[in-house]
C-alpha cells in the first residue's frame, strides 16, 4: 500500500477505495493478526501519524489493544470510546464503531 495525494492506493479497488478515502470519519481495517491493513486519510489525520506509522503496524501500537477491539466487536455496541495516545504524544478520547468482516475475520474500526 502506498500514499498518493489525498488517498491510499491498494486498500480496495475502484469505487470502494474512493469512497473510503473520501470519508471525513477515520476508517481502519485490522487484519486477523492485529496489524492495520488500511487506513484512510481521515484516520491518519485523527491519529496524528504519518501513513507509514499506521499501515502494517499493530493496532495495539496505533489505536487500542486488539483485545479491546475484540471485546467491542463481541458486544456489538453501536458506539465505543477509548483514551488513545496520538502520534504527537498527546492523548484524546476517540469514539468508534467496530465491525467484523465475516468472510475474512478482519475488523473494521
Amino acid at each position: 500500500m502506498f500514499w498518493r495525494g489525498s488517498c491510499f492506493i491498494g486498500g480496495g479497488a475502484g469505487m470502494e477505495a474512493a469512497v473510503l478515502a473520501s470519508l471525513a470519519a477515520g476508517v481502519l481495517l485490522v487484519r486477523g493478526d492485529t496489524t492495520i491493513a488500511y487506513a484512510n486519510e481521515a484516520a491518519v489525520r485523527i491519529l496524528r501519524r504519518e501513513p507509514a506509522g499506521v499501515i502494517d503496524h499493530r493496532v495495539d501500537d496505533v489505536f487500542v489493544p486488539a483485545a479491546t477491539l475484540r471485546r467491542w466487536a463481541d458486544a456489538r455496541e453501536a458506539r465505543n470510546e477509548a483514551d488513545v495516545r496520538l502520534g504527537d504524544g498527546s492523548r484524546a478520547a476517540l469514539g468508534c464503531s467496530v465491525s467484523v468482516i465475516p468472510s475474512t475475520g478482519d475488523t473494521t474500526v
